[in-house]
């Protein structure tokens, strides 16, 4: 136990006035009262030292109210309630550095004798649970933050995290061809490559595998086999070059993911794509960013099933260039289904969900373009001012598009031609339009499609705009 000795103690001058006061008093008391010198010396020096306790513990609390650090740790050896990764003060993070535990400065605010919960230091993380004060002085497990919301980004915690959903949604979980949902590599434990002939090896063999990439790589062609999980590590990984998930007609890949990656298409080897899928089921795109692919950011053709893009922005540059040979700007997104005549590999097929992307800057057309295909195209955002239409339906093919944010776009929904549209069905509900110009066509002469064999919560697309720009893009 700490001495309750005046030896060294340092009292501001008012204190120290009180203090003189209350004893010059209480010493006339007992002159008057007492009789004895050694009574009135005993008296006296139980009386000092309960003066001068209730200065300290009045010194005490005042310090706890007051902005300037206290002194040693709270209590007997009292430590610092550990904190969390922030500053206190700042409302970022969990929880700074608050200590709950005795009169220690943590944060800048000290604590008073273990009365002041780190929970109500203001504009601070969410922090963990309240230090627990006391007559030992003992720290909070995790130093509480403020009462203001969740530090960390989108007011999730201090560790970083956010609210962004990443759940597998549409087509891709639907059971077929032999392959129940889309698990990528599943629980395969992780590799990082460190050689670009390493990464090609394992995106390329038999074995189910996660492959983490870190930073950019240069590859103009990465070919992606089956059971695998390409998943980028960190706020820049890039692959500069094309992806292609790409099998035979009696050998398709089946069960590939791609997420948390940036695509730069404008160096592919993949018929001028920055990234494509041909002959291949169970595929899942999410929270990835693809922009200038001379011919087309996502191609989707030859058999193609049972895919879902989500959560990815699609963009082009002011370096974007032209497919050789080509006269024209081929500023398309995603072209799904090869051609009028390919109904033997692509009828019935082309079962294909797109939700939650951001058809962004200078994409002119094909968000989707559509053969053949089944098509769920619901809570998307599309800001391309100066494009030439957005979704379009042409041969056999049945849409539906609901619950989409259309801005400063023209024709957000056509048929390709008066012909394909007896032969195609475009069902449209709940959308929002903002400064829109052009076409909103609707009906058909084909089969509708309304309903669809998996379950997905349609938000509100007034919403969406904002989800959408907040969340789109890698999520690392």
């Amino acid at each position: 136990m700490r001495s309750t000795s005046t030896e060294g103690v340092d009292l501001p001058g008012h204190w120290t006035s009180a203090a003189n006061r209350v004893s010059i008093s209480f010493g006339v008391s007992i002159f008057v009262i007492g009789s004895g010198r050694s009574r009135i010396k005993r008296t006296m020096n139980a009386i000092f030292r309960g003066s001068l306790g209730s200065v300290l513990v009045g010194l005490a609390l005042l310090g706890g109210c007051a902005g300037t650090p206290g002194g040693d740790p709270g209590g007997e050896e009292g430590q610092l309630g550990s904190g969390g990764s922030g500053d206190a003060q700042s409302g970022g993070g969990s929880g700074g550095m608050t200590s709950t535990g005795g009169a220690g400065p943590a944060g800048e605010v000290p604590g008073a004798a273990g009365a002041t919960p780190g929970g109500e230091l203001p504009d601070g993380g969410s922090g963990g649970s309240d230090g627990s004060g006391g007559s030992d002085g003992a720290g909070g497990s995790d130093g509480g933050g403020g009462s203001e919301g969740g530090g960390g980004s989108d007011g999730s915690g201090g560790d970083g995290g956010d609210d962004c959903p990443t759940a597998l949604v549409g087509w891709a979980t639907v059971s077929g061809d032999g392959v129940s949902s889309t698990t990528g590599g599943g629980d395969a434990a992780p590799v990082r490559p460190t050689t670009v002939q390493q990464l090609l090896d394992y995106a390329s063999d038999s074995t189910p595998r996660v492959i983490e990439i870190v930073g950019t790589w240069n590859v103009p062609r990465l070919d992606i086999k089956s059971n695998k999980t390409l998943v980028g590590i960190g706020d820049d990984a890039t692959i500069n070059g094309g992806l292609r998930i790409r099998g035979k007609s009696n050998d398709n890949v089946r069960n590939v993911i791609v997420r948390n990656l940036r695509v730069n298409g404008a160096t592919t080897d993949v018929d001028d794509d920055a990234m494509q899928i041909y002959f291949a089921h169970h595929v899942w795109i999410d929270h990835c960013e693809i922009w200038d692919g001379p011919d087309g950011n996502l191609d989707m053709t030859h058999a193609v099933n049972w895919v879902t893009v989500s959560w990815t922005k699609f963009r082009y540059t002011t370096n974007y260039q032209r497919p050789s040979g080509e006269s024209s700007d081929h500023r398309f997104s995603s072209l799904l289904g090869h051609s009028d005549g390919n109904a033997s590999e692509d009828a019935g097929r082309l079962k294909v969900t797109f939700h939650h992307n951001w058809w962004a800057e200078r994409v002119i057309e094909r968000m989707p373009r559509v053969r053949y295909g089944q098509v769920h195209v619901f809570n998307n955002y599309f800001a391309s001012p100066g494009n030439n239409y957005c979704v379009r339906a042409g041969r056999n093919a049945s849409l539906l598009i609901e619950g989409n944010y259309f801005q400063d776009v023209k024709s957000p929904f056509e048929f390709n031609n008066a012909t394909d549209q007896g032969t195609a069905h475009i069902t449209a509900r709940n959308n929002t339009f903002v400064n829109v110009t052009g076409t909103q066509a609707t009906g058909g002469g084909g089969t509708p499609f309304t309903s669809y064999p998996y379950s997905a919560t349609i938000e509100p697309s007034g919403g969406v705009r904002d989800v959408v720009q907040r969340c789109a893009g890698p999520r690392p």
